[in-house]
């Protein structure tokens, strides 16, 4: 059994969330084969966060479902990419959104962002974090992940403040990338700045994670600059910041517009 201890205090679009401390989540059950992968996660006293990853027969597919003691589970979000098609769809409580609709993303983004403010789905983040850190499935070896990794840093973005007991500034991980001699190498398409100031300055952009302090190392094997972060930070960073619906949108999130595929490392 696998356990994450975190105090965690969440303001969600001013919706306050006071995650207990100690043991927040544990992995309860873990279910691979072939392509398809199942990962069950206990949250707080009696919820239970159940994720479902697939990548086969030209479908890439996340689904997430919160299961309450005694209640029938609740899909709340699914994303599903169809390579051969080259289309992609973001599920959002029951309604379903093509990333490829520019006319349907304001309304999307609103969707997510009251899916955000939903007690219900409060342990998305952290338990996908926990899958993260523990089981560390390799965003750049499956879409499904890729997606499922994305989905859950979108909801960290658009959460003013979240503090944890004891988290640094600056994830150790990012200076081994960074500054004028860095002791990794970048991979994936990933690049370094021999500036480690302004890297933290411009509070690491295009590094994939939590801003500086929490670099999500699985995404994309490292903790350097990549395109699709890149373009990610820049939407929330913009004139419109966290308000921006690119910042939230699967069309931001997940879809490259300028190459119009995915966005990967």
């Amino acid at each position: 059994m696998l356990r994450v201890s975190l105090c965690v205090s969440v303001v969600l679009l001013g919706v306050i969330y006071a995650l207990p401390a100690g043991p927040v989540c544990h992995i309860n059950d873990v279910v691979q084969s072939g392509g398809e992968k199942r990962v069950s996660v206990v949250c707080g006293s009696d919820e239970v966060v159940e994720l479902h990853m697939s990548d086969q027969d030209h479908l890439s597919e996340f689904s997430a479902s919160v299961v309450r003691k005694g209640e029938r589970g609740v899909k709340l979000l699914a994303v599903e990419y169809h390579t051969v098609e080259q289309d992609m769809f973001v599920e959002v409580e029951g309604t379903k959104y093509s990333v490829k609709d520019e006319s349907t993303k304001a309304e999307e983004s609103e969707k997510l962002r009251a899916l955000y403010n939903n007690p219900q789905f409060r342990y998305f983040p952290v338990a996908v974090k926990l899958i993260h850190d523990e089981l560390e499935l390799k965003g750049w070896e499956s879409p499904a992940v890729m997606f499922l990794y994305r989905m859950a840093m979108a909801m960290e973005a658009v959460q003013p403040t979240v503090m944890k007991r004891n988290a640094p500034a600056v994830d150790a991980l990012t200076y081994l990338y960074h500054g004028p001699s860095p002791k990794k190498r970048c991979y994936y398409n990933g690049w370094s700045t021999d500036d480690m100031p302004w890297l933290v300055n411009n509070e690491c952009i295009g590094v994939c994670g939590g801003m500086c302090s929490d670099c999500w190392i699985w995404l994309c094997g490292d903790c350097c600059m990549h395109t699709g972060c890149k373009r990610h930070d820049e939407f929330c960073g913009g004139p419109k910041g966290l308000y921006d619906s690119d910042c939230v949108s699967g069309r931001g999130v997940l879809w490259d517009t300028t190459t119009n595929f995915p966005l990967d490392c």
